[in-house]
């Protein structure tokens, strides 16, 4: 369920948009992602034993690192997706 969404920062202020059932959702309104733009979202599943996490975008992309995986999705699919189903296999 989405009972559990918060925001995340760091205390020396780095943060992560949303962060539901200890998924990382980050919001990257642009075109293309990159290894700099889901730095905070690699350190926060890294810290926390996370194995996905999602960067919301403008296209669709898989960005894998050190046996993690973040989808890269745009902004219509990850709302019109049944996403909750997704989370809680997680």
């Amino acid at each position: 369920s989405f009972e559990d969404v918060r925001f995340y920062r760091t205390k020396d202020g780095k943060e992560i948009d949303f962060v539901v059932n200890k998924i990382p959702i980050e919001v990257k309104w642009q075109s293309y992602v990159t290894q700099s733009d889901v730095k905070e979202v690699i350190n926060f599943m890294e810290k926390f034993g996370v194995r996905i996490g999602f960067v919301i975008s403008k296209k669709f992309d898989v960005i894998e690192k050190n046996s993690k995986k973040i989808y890269v999705l745009p902004l219509d699919f990850f709302l019109l997706s049944d996403v909750r189903n997704f989370l809680q296999n997680f």
